[in-house]
């Protein structure tokens, strides 16, 4: 906790940015993460914000102040949008990074951004639609349409697909940028210390009631400090779906090392969920749909073992 909060200003620094993730993922937006062609990327940006305008007029809780303040709307319900979020709280970064039940690789990204970027964001919502930023990434103070936004310090980097080809499918993160990545920190933090951190957040104010504001948030919360089992809980169909990749990569796996898998056989498999958690898997048979998965994954795999899924 200490390494984050006492991490000094950069130099020249115009704004700090904190970001906690529960695993190593690269810093890139939700409509950039699918390997679709830039030209496709902007067609569907312009199509789910204008869907989203066009059907919630009189849900919307403010009238956002121009179209980057809408976006940020958006994104906190849930569309997929160019933006990524950050907070100019590190606590609050700390708590994101350890709040879940699968946070596997905690870790709090520090962003010291310039104050170039921090002006060339002020003029965002100024622009008439989305226009792409030459610059590169810029910083967005969204307007305070939600009470998640305050409660949370939110801001967000706003990130350009400028100078890339529309047929690209390849949109840098953050991490493989020259010029972000000399901008960023990792402050990597102990899985194990997850539950004493959390204690310790809650201790000053920190948590899901303060943070999210909703019964739901809370709720959720409770079940991770009780340790209710995965089966039990709401998110139940997320475990299940653990369950069936996990299988489908067990099994492609021992077909690459030359097993002889048949339907019918029995297997047993377990995954590890964490420290509190303990593990889901079992004994089944192999049905003939899940053998006929396993050997398209195979074929997949090609051969060696894919680098995202490495221990």
């Amino acid at each position: 906790m200490e390494a984050v909060w006492n991490e000094p200003p950069a130099e020249n620094d115009g704004k700090r940015l904190f970001r906690g993730q529960s695993e190593d993922w690269p810093l890139l937006p939700r409509l950039f993460r699918a390997p679709k062609r830039v030209g496709d990327l902007r067609k569907l940006e312009c199509s789910l914000l204008r869907e989203f305008e066009s059907r919630c007029p009189y849900l919307l809780p403010t009238e956002p102040t121009g179209q980057y303040d809408m976006m940020s709307l958006a994104q906190h319900h849930g569309l997929p949008t160019r933006l990524l979020d950050w907070t100019t709280n590190p606590l609050m970064a700390l708590f994101f990074a350890v709040e879940g039940l699968r946070a596997h690789a905690p870790m709090v990204c520090i962003y010291h951004a310039s104050l170039k970027q921090l002006e060339d964001g002020r003029e965002l919502n100024r622009q008439v639609g989305i226009q792409e930023q030459p610059t590169g990434t810029v910083l967005l103070d969204p307007s305070r349409h939600s009470q998640r936004v305050v409660a949370q310090a939110g801001w967000h980097t706003v990130h350009s697909l400028a100078g890339l080809d529309e047929n690209s499918t390849l949109v840098k993160s953050m991490n493989d940028s020259e010029e972000d990545s000399a901008r960023l920190k990792i402050i990597v933090i102990d899985a194990h210390s997850r539950r004493s951190i959390r204690g310790e957040l809650r201790a000053m104010g920190i948590e899901a009631a303060t943070v999210y504001g909703d019964l739901s948030s809370v709720c959720r919360e409770i079940e991770n400090d009780l340790e209710v089992p995965p089966a039990m809980r709401r998110d139940a169909e997320y475990w299940h779906k653990i369950q069936r990749e996990t299988e489908v990569h067990v099994l492609a796996l021992l077909l690459l090392n030359g097993l002889d898998l048949r339907s019918g056989q029995s297997f047993s498999w377990r995954y590890p969920l964490d420290d509190s958690a303990g593990t889901v898997g079992g004994t089944r048979p192999i049905s003939a749909e899940l053998l006929s998965a396993a050997n398209e994954r195979a074929r997949r795999y090609g051969g060696f073992w894919p680098a995202s899924e490495q221990d």
